[in-house]
């Protein structure tokens, strides 16, 4: 295992380009599209067509608060250890269900309770609370779409996360997001390789469940288990070796934030009344993600085909 660690990590600094999305205010500079031309060109005006326009939340987080006010004034993420210590208080009692609110006559309005998760990186944030049954068949009919590409793990983590969010929070379902930032290796057969892995910070939908037990949290994230997962489990396969866990930053966002936040903190819904609403140039550059993830797919399975697959030998893969 410690030769496998070390062997991806050193891969890690040839590996494939990152994948976190780059800022539409940053994507959508004049001089950049000018030197573009083509598909790529055409991709990155769809995207800058949607640049400051905003959807609002069917189901609206008002009582999202700064993140500055915990931990002294820096921002809520957390070591290895740390983290799991507060995790396990950050659980807030259960509140009544809400509705969502309809965008057309069509819409089913569902209502699910929720319950508070305090001291993360985007404040206290609501997370809605459904039974394991079924939350296990929402996990079955996400790993099984097409869509998502949950076959290509090498990146497209942050586009994944987002479509399913979204989705879900028009089945009335609110989701937080879950990060890990360091180096994450994972052995995984679905890699390019057969083999696995090194990515740079990782990301996945997280859900509240109700359980014999009591209420715990899930992680959904197809591309890398079979069936909603507890958080250490999903955090561990990321993190095989103990020299791993030294140097990781876990932390808990809203369902809106796209990327990493490598060290920066967020703004309250309040001072920023951006937050809280889907920025649709973010979800255009989602499914633009996804798509090239989707031929990534066939590409992959005609080069299976034709065992063209490199070797393990020959390199890993990071987002």
């Amino acid at each position: 295992m410690r030769f496998l660690v070390i062997f991806l990590s050193l891969n890690l600094l040839f590996a494939a380009p990152l994948c976190w999305a780059i800022p539409p205010e940053v994507l959508c500079n004049q001089d950049l599209l000018e030197d573009l031309e083509g598909f790529q060109k055409d991709k990155i005006q769809e995207v800058c067509s949607q640049a400051g326009q905003y959807e609002d939340s069917l189901l609206p987080d008002q009582n999202a608060t700064t993140s500055g006010k915990f931990r002294e004034g820096k921002t809520a993420t957390y070591d290895y250890a740390d983290f799991f210590k507060s995790f396990t208080k950050s659980l807030g009692s259960i509140h009544r269900g809400e509705k969502c609110e309809p965008q057309k006559d069509s819409d089913t309005r569902v209502a699910y309770p929720s319950l508070n998760l305090e001291k993360t990186a985007a404040g206290t944030i609501p997370v809605s609370v459904v039974s394991e049954e079924e939350l296990n068949k929402i996990f079955d009919e996400f790993s099984k779409d097409p869509k998502y590409a949950f076959d290509i793990p090498e990146n497209g983590c942050w586009a994944r996360a987002h479509l399913m969010a979204r989705e879900l929070e028009k089945r009335g379902i609110r989701v937080a997001k879950m990060f890990v930032e360091g180096t994450l290796v994972v052995q995984t057969k679905k890699a390019l390789n057969g083999e696995g892995v090194v990515w740079t910070y990782h990301v996945a939908p997280m859900v509240a469940v109700q359980t014999a037990k009591g209420v715990e949290m899930r992680i959904l994230d197809p591309s890398l288990f079979e069936k909603p997962v507890p958080v250490k489990t999903w955090t561990d396969k990321m993190l095989p070796a103990p020299e791993l866990k030294e140097d990781v930053q876990i932390y808990v966002t809203d369902r809106f934030v796209l990327d990493p936040l490598r060290g920066e903190s967020m703004k309250s819904i309040k001072e920023d009344p951006s937050r809280g609403r889907w920025h649709m140039a973010e979800v255009v550059m989602a499914e633009q993600e996804l798509e090239e993830r989707r031929m990534d797919s066939e590409d992959r399975k005609e080069w299976r085909q034709k065992k063209l697959i490199p070797s393990f030998e020959q390199g890993a893969f990071s987002q």
